[in-house]
């Protein structure tokens, strides 16, 4: 099965439209891959969709993200990371934990929107992409 690691943003956006790809991700497929977790990760996607200009932006997010949050990665691969597995050539050092999660997890993917990110095109062997990508890819392999 794929193992991939999503971006905290992701989360978000799953909870804000579950109609869009990110919704799709996590909702329509989440049984066809092996979603990879740490918990530097875990805290970021907790605080992203707790911020209240989220909250207060995206009224429905309010109230049942944690909720949402959890019962997705109730089922993921924990892993352990450590402040080692970094990309010096990263314009923003703050994903460094998405890196460190994918390199820890055995990560075939790291999903995400971010440019930052987006621009490395692989790191260490895993593919980064969009979610757009990522949807063809588990929709050939289901």
């Amino acid at each position: 099965m794929t193992r991939v690691v999503f971006d905290a943003v992701g989360y978000v956006r799953s909870l804000i439209n579950p109609y869009s790809r990110w919704g799709r991700i996590f909702f329509d497929h989440a049984s066809d891959y092996t979603l990879i977790v740490s918990t530097p990760l875990v805290r970021e996607v907790i605080g992203t969709s707790t911020r209240r200009r989220v909250q207060n932006k995206f009224r429905r997010v309010a109230g049942r993200d944690l909720e949402a949050i959890v019962g997705i990665i109730e089922g993921a691969t924990v892993v352990e990371v450590t402040d080692e597995i970094h990309n010096p050539l990263l314009r923003d050092p703050k994903d460094n934990h998405i890196l460190a999660t994918a390199v820890a997890g055995d990560a075939e993917y790291i999903v995400t929107e971010d440019k930052d990110l987006l621009v490395l095109g692989t790191h260490r062997g895993i593919v980064v992409c969009d979610a757009a990508a990522f949807l063809e890819v588990i929709g050939r392999a289901s």
